[in-house]
């Protein structure tokens, strides 16, 4: 596997990181952003924290696919059969 090329110095000497990605964030859809202290993805914007999974060789974020991870979940890990409980709401007559 070929390593990425060298990153372009900032003003300051450091390297200039910048994204290849988008990740949206799980729970709003904002762009999530790479937290190396929590070793996870971060929303700014609402906080939710994803766990993300790193190439060894590149430290690039590795992306899994959705589809795919739902086919392979078993009918009795899905919650198809556990007991289902409705609640009313006393204001609206809502029913969740």
């Amino acid at each position: 596997m070929s390593q990425p090329p060298p990153l372009p110095a900032a003003p300051d000497g450091r390297p200039e990181v910048k994204a290849q990605q988008k990740h949206e964030c799980p729970a709003c859809g904002a762009e999530a952003q790479w937290n190396p202290a929590k070793q996870a993805l971060v929303c700014p914007y609402c906080g939710a924290v994803s766990s993300a999974l790193l190439h060894e060789d590149t430290g690039q974020v590795v992306e899994r696919d959705l589809a795919i991870a739902l086919r392979e979940i078993p009918d009795e890990k899905r919650g198809w059969q556990s007991e289902k409980t409705s609640v009313k709401c006393q204001s609206c007559q809502a029913i969740t």
